[in-house]
């Protein structure tokens, strides 16, 4: 859960919700990110796997997808490829596990927030069943598995 606690092995800003309505873009390309009041110590992996949940996307609704800007099935693997390409990764990753857990992380964020009051958490919280978060993060992983 959110910690004002120092982690020693957390040695770098994460935004921790780099998803497209959080970016300026010109000419398609993303030249700002905004929304840093998540933000907190993390690893790099952090904001890549959220990343790869919504510019992949990992999500199966077509009506979400569409919503995205998506005109039938995106191809997630090429997707995924190239946002570690871009972003410089070279590590191993396994992207389904890695944005699955990091999507669980962040329904469990919303929900502790949400039972404190905090807004906009408390509100989501009440608009959308845990089941329907979780959807989108199922192992299925459409292409990429």
């Amino acid at each position: 859960m959110p910690s004002g606690r120092f982690h020693p092995d957390l040695d770098r800003l994460s935004a921790m919700d780099p998803q497209p309505a959080n970016f300026a873009w010109r000419d398609g390309r993303a030249v700002g990110l905004f929304d840093w009041d998540a933000a907190r110590p993390g690893q790099p992996v952090d904001d890549v796997a959220y990343a790869l949940l919504w510019f992949s996307p990992f999500n199966a609704d077509e009506a979400q997808i569409r919503s995205r800007g998506f005109h039938g099935g995106p191809d997630r693997r090429a997707r995924a490829e190239a946002l570690l390409d871009g972003y410089g990764w070279d590590q191993p990753i396994d992207v389904v596990e890695a944005a699955v857990t990091r999507h669980a992380q962040a329904i469990d964020e919303v929900v502790w927030l949400g039972e404190r009051g905090h807004e906009p958490h408390a509100t989501l919280g009440g608009q959308l069943s845990r089941a329907s978060w979780s959807r989108p993060a199922q192992r299925s992983g459409g292409d990429l598995c």
